[in-house]
């Protein structure tokens, strides 16, 4: 399966930057895989990683951009619109949109975390009072 990931990854990269029309799920993707230049080489050769772990300082580049890209659906679709609500107030407290980006995302790994590792079931209803709270 991740293999799979990643080959899609490239294909959605390569797609990208040849100017191609994305669907709204790649091009949600695309669109975090550009503002993170600082994995360009992770992108441009990820279907030849195959099921090898992937770090660069302590993040996985392609589970950062996964959960950005279902960050911004969740914006684009105002679904939840504790996701809007969330970015607006850490954007009003002075966190550039990238930021705040990071900081709803982390909250999702970590309910995504706790589900997989710990056997925690997390459903929406959390992950809806942990947006309220977050703070920036």
């Amino acid at each position: 399966m991740r293999a799979m990931s990643r080959a899609h990854m490239a294909d959605v990269w390569r797609r990208g930057q040849k100017g191609e029309v994305l669907a709204a799920e790649d091009l949600a993707v695309y669109h975090a895989m550009r503002d993170h230049p600082e994995y360009t080489e992770f992108w441009e050769h990820a279907a030849e990683f195959g099921d090898k772990e992937i770090e660069v300082d302590r993040v996985n580049p392609f589970l950062h951009v996964s959960l950005h890209s279902v960050i911004e659906r969740q914006l684009g679709e105002h679904s939840p619109p504790e996701t809007e609500q969330a970015l607006f107030r850490l954007t009003r407290a002075g966190l550039d949109r990238h930021e705040a980006l990071h900081r709803i995302a982390g909250l999702l790994a970590e309910l995504i975390s706790g589900t997989m590792h710990q056997g925690r079931a997390s459903g929406l209803d959390t992950y809806r009072r942990r947006l309220r709270a977050l703070k920036p």
